[in-house]
């Protein structure tokens, strides 16, 4: 089977690993994320050790890399290979990753979104070709990927990620507080983040978003007003996902979907129920393992590509 080296970078840890075809990891380990541009730099020659050290694990050779595959908090330039994210990765903003890691390793190599690398994994752990898929991550931030009928990736303007956490769900006075870094109050990511949760659950006098749906399930009455507000606001965001794109499956995945999966994906069918005249039915499925697919996703760029 063939090899290739896979990364994945988010705005605190950064994994790596040896991927087969087929998506199998054969290792893996992860580095802390360096922030500024020497940092940035250190990062990418700690990852050319790292493969060294990753091939004598996997019992390959370096030599047999196909290439590197790199999922990547965004925004990002994949076409161009280039990271123009100066919110999660300051100092990394404006970096041709591409082509500095290839000097670093003298292996092609190939950039992405996370969130559209994650759906690459999906796609080829659930063999979910020649559908129309739509990814929706909840983490501390919120990251939608679609895959369509022509086993392609949906993109904006050709070269970019559709930032479609950061469509406005509900601007008005309290709904949000502070504004998001895009630029906008009240946009998905603003309500509905591992952050957001937790901010809108202290506000009612819970320390954190599970102590309030703790409460909720419990049915104590103070925890209904918020976590109906909350809910209102899933199933807004999701339902201009589902009317855009029309999906034959919906994945669910992020640190928020971890544990609670099953309250979105209730909401979700709640939402659908009775709907036919706008939307066809659809698959709900929750993520594999958080930063499995990302790495299988990181591979398929790679082979992809030969």
């Amino acid at each position: 089977m063939a090899v290739c080296g896979a990364v994945d970078i988010g705005g605190t840890k950064i994994r790596l690993g040896i991927v087969e075809t087929g998506g199998r990891i054969l290792a893996e380990k992860k580095l802390s994320t360096r922030m500024g541009r020497d940092g940035a730099l250190c990062n990418l020659r700690e990852l050319r050790d790292g493969f060294l050290e990753l091939c004598q694990t996997a019992g390959t050779r370096y030599e047999e890399l196909e290439g590197i595959g790199i999922v990547c908090t965004g925004p990002v330039n994949c076409i161009d290979g280039v990271i123009e994210n100066p919110y999660t990765l300051p100092g990394w903003e404006g970096l041709r990753i591409c082509e500095r890691l290839k000097e670093e390793t003298g292996k092609d190599v190939f950039l992405e979104h996370d969130v559209n690398g994650a759906l690459l994994g999906e796609i080829e752990t659930h063999g979910l070709e020649n559908q129309r898929v739509l990814m929706a991550c909840f983490g501390t931030g919120i990251g939608v990927a679609v895959y369509d009928y022509d086993n392609r990736l949906y993109r904006a303007g050709h070269k970019y990620h559709p930032e479609l956490g950061h469509m406005v769900i509900d601007s008005t006075v309290g709904a949000a507080d502070t504004s998001c870094y895009c630029g906008q109050r009240g946009c998905f990511e603003s309500l509905w983040s591992q952050t957001a949760l937790n901010e809108r659950a202290v506000r009612a006098g819970y320390e954190d978003f599970d102590g309030l749906y703790r409460a909720w399930v419990a049915g104590e009455a103070e925890a209904k007003e918020p976590m109906d507000v909350l809910c209102r606001y899933f199933q807004r965001g999701m339902w201009n996902l589902l009317l855009a794109f029309k999906p034959d499956v919906v994945i669910l995945g992020g640190g928020v979907m971890e544990n609670y999966y099953f309250l979105a994906a209730d909401l979700l069918r709640r939402l659908a129920a009775g709907k036919e005249d706008f939307l066809e039915d659809f698959e709900i499925l929750p993520a594999g393992q958080e930063g499995s697919s990302a790495l299988i996703g990181a591979s398929v760029l790679v082979f992809g590509n030969q």
